[in-house]
């Protein structure tokens, strides 16, 4: 007699995948930055507040003022979000291509505007905005010890189911293609963004 094995994704994945494998064939990103806009602007939102109650990002590596960093950076959140996703869209598509990809860029930005403007909305902003109105500023840097780890790691996740429905490739040349443009702009955002 033999024992059927369960299947090797969770039941999560599967509905992840059927989610992200729609959003892919919708033909547009209107989606995809729908998803970077309101990240963008609920970061807006944290950062003007931070800025009206006088606080400061303990360091900066560009030449803003500490004292009006969140300021400044509540002008420009959005505009660097998007730009940011379509430099991990355009770089997830070419490397996806060189791998045996065979998907359109918007069916990959589409699904990548979600894998990176959801995770940051929800794992990381909102908990920031609750925990900042809550028990003030001290408690951020607690806080994003948990969220910025998981918020990145759930990112990479679903860029790289993503990345499988656009650009129909396996799981281990999706998530290198999808690691590509992660990281790369996780790199360039991290020089700007706090």
């Amino acid at each position: 007699m033999t024992v059927p094995l369960p299947e090797s994704r969770p039941e999560a994945t599967h509905g992840v995948q059927r989610v992200l494998s729609a959003i892919t064939r919708s033909g547009h990103a209107w989606g995809g930055a729908g998803a970077m806009l309101s990240a963008g602007s609920c970061w807006a939102v944290l950062c003007a507040l931070l800025a009206r109650d006088g606080h400061m990002p303990s360091r900066t590596l560009v030449p803003i003022a500490r004292e009006t960093y969140y300021a400044a950076q509540a002008s420009f959140v959005i505009p660097l979000l998007i730009l940011l996703w379509l430099l991990c869209s355009l770089l997830t598509t070419a490397a996806a291509r060189a791998l045996g990809g065979r998907g359109r860029f918007v069916a990959t930005a589409n699904g990548l505007g979600f894998a990176l403007g959801l995770p940051l909305l929800v794992l990381f902003l909102l908990p920031d905005l609750v925990v900042y109105a809550t028990h003030g500023f001290a408690a951020l840097r607690f806080l994003l010890r948990v969220t910025a780890p998981l918020s990145f790691l759930t990112t990479l996740w679903l860029a790289t189911v993503a990345v499988r429905a656009s650009q129909q490739l396996g799981r281990g040349r999706a998530f290198l293609a999808a690691a590509a443009g992660v990281l790369a702009q996780a790199a360039l955002g991290g020089i700007l963004l706090r």
